[in-house]
């Protein structure tokens, strides 16, 4: 109930603050409000997709103004090496370059980052709002423009394990299922540092598994063990997840638990 009623606050937050954005701009007669999402691996991408489906619907809802609504993808965020971004950065120039828009919405960290990195060329005054980002991400509002405005949440993943440890108290063994993308390396770090506080807990870290490998490996995990499934993009194969990703992990252990995480933005920040 925690992270729901959380939740459900931070998106009436994010709502209000793009609307609030939008009205804030010159009004124009019969002009509709242009608005870009960007979002960091993909419009499919759990637990990301799931935020933009609803803030999507809510804004052609709730907006005083018609809304010319633009989608695109910051495929890089997927791979683990950097990749050249020059090609993208001419698709969105040449696509907006008759084109002015009103307010971005970038959904996570790389989609704020990456338009932080090329605003002199792509969009230097237009307002930015930052969603489904942790605080961590931008500390003190670390390379903020006057245009960018943030509505952070704080993940607490240590939070899920105080409640495994109340549910099932003989828990030895966690495994922790994530991906080998740039963001989910980040959060491998963060999270290797939070979880040291947890003494006579052994952690399984399943990031350099290819998905078929990480299936073997929680099938075959030891009595008294856990799985937290807080986010999976891409595998160390370099291939990318599907929705159903999360139900073949917990499939194999009716009798254990899984705590994914499906209301948390672990890989969001």
């Amino acid at each position: 109930m925690y992270g729901c009623s959380r939740i459900k606050r931070l998106w009436s937050v994010w709502l209000s603050g793009a609307l609030l954005l939008l009205t804030m701009l010159e009004a124009t007669a019969a002009e509709p409000k242009r608005v870009l999402l960007l979002h960091s691996f993909g419009r499919d991408f759990a637990p990301f997709s799931d935020f933009a489906v609803r803030f999507r619907d809510e804004l052609f809802k709730q907006s005083p103004d018609p809304i010319d609504l633009y989608e695109s993808s910051l495929m890089s965020a997927r791979f683990r090496e950097p990749t050249e971004e020059g090609p993208f950065v001419e698709y969105l120039r040449t696509l907006f370059a008759e084109r002015k828009v009103d307010l971005i919405v970038a959904f996570a960290a790389p989609a704020a980052q990456f338009i932080q990195r090329y605003r002199p060329q792509l969009f230097p005054t237009t307002p930015m709002l930052i969603t489904a980002v942790d605080e961590r991400r931008f500390p003190n509002n670390d390379g903020l423009t006057a245009n960018d405005t943030i509505v952070a949440l704080k993940v607490e993943n240590s939070r899920y394990f105080d409640n495994i440890r109340r549910l099932l108290p003989e828990t030895t063994t966690i495994a922790v299922v994530i991906g080998d993308s740039p963001l989910e390396r980040y959060w491998v770090g963060e999270m290797r540092r939070e979880f040291q506080q947890f003494t006579g807990l052994h952690f399984e870290w399943l990031n350099t598994l290819s998905f078929n490998a990480i299936l073997k490996r929680v099938a075959a995990l030891p009595p008294h063990s856990a799985i937290f499934y807080p986010l999976l993009a891409i595998d160390a194969a370099a291939f990318r997840m599907s929705r159903s990703a999360r139900s073949q992990v917990c499939m194999p252990l009716p009798m254990r638990r899984c705590s994914a995480s499906s209301t948390t933005i672990s890989a969001a920040a």
